[in-house]
């Protein structure tokens, strides 16, 4: 069995040995629209053919088209709804890191706050220590200076006593060479008798 487009072409294959029958001048002897007549009883059945398919075509890419079109909207509204939701997390993803570390540097700051508190308590106190120190310190050298002032005045005063003793006791010597010597001479006048 053939189909519609086999006998079309068969019809057009036969219309060349028809149309070798037709006069030169083409139109002598024919009325007039009998060439549409004859093109349309050769070809319409293809062009008509061919006109459908044209517009089966022409349907499917519009329909084709359309639903690109539909596709490309739903899946641009799609991304676009993912880009929003990503921007919100990124905002909220943004803010909680700010707020995270305004709490961070917050803390910190107290921290500073609490050891500079700390050092300065601690250097408070190293200056009383150091104050008390100095005082002591003072206060014991002057007990030392006191000491060592009554330690050289006591000294001073036995020197004196002792100075005082020794011209006594050279005193006391000078009588005793006196003695000494005339008993030297004594025994010496005794021992060298007169003679």
């Amino acid at each position: 069995m053939q189909t519609s487009s086999q006998k079309t072409q068969q019809s057009a294959a036969s219309a060349p040995e028809r149309a070798v029958n037709v006069p030169a001048d083409g139109a002598q002897g024919l009325p007039e629209g009998s060439f549409d007549k004859v093109r349309d009883i050769l070809f319409g059945a293809q062009i008509r053919e061919h006109e459908v398919k044209r517009m089966e075509l022409e349907q499917q890419f519009k329909q084709q088209t359309e639903a690109l079109q539909q596709e490309i909207s739903e899946r641009f509204s799609v991304l676009a709804q993912e880009v929003k939701k990503a921007q919100r997390e990124l905002r909220d993803a943004l803010k909680s890191e700010e707020l995270a570390r305004e709490r961070d540097v917050a803390r910190l700051e107290k921290g500073i706050e609490k050891i500079a508190q700390t050092l300065m308590s601690h250097d408070a106190h190293h200056h009383e220590v150091q104050a008390h120190l100095r005082d002591q310190i003072l206060s014991e050298t002057q007990q030392v200076r006191v000491e060592l002032s009554a330690r050289q005045d006591e000294a001073k005063a036995k020197i004196n006593a002792l100075m005082v003793a020794l011209d006594e006791s050279k005193v006391g010597r000078q009588p005793l060479a006196l003695f000494l010597s005339e008993l030297a001479g004594r025994l010496e006048a005794n021992a060298n008798p007169k003679g």
